[in-house]
């Protein structure tokens, strides 16, 4: 799976909020599997 990043800046809505474009590419899992993954590690991270 494969993650990219990009056009992060400061929310204009949340005071400590933050914007950011996401794109994943995942050809060996599914997106359902993909998105699960990216929001456990986002738990694990506290971001979530």
């Amino acid at each position: 799976m494969t993650t990219a990043v990009g056009r992060v800046r400061p929310d204009r809505v949340l005071p400590y909020g933050i914007e950011f474009a996401l794109l994943s590419h995942n050809t060996e899992l599914g997106a359902a599997k993909g998105a699960c993954l990216v929001a456990e590690y986002r738990v694990q991270r506290g971001l979530a």
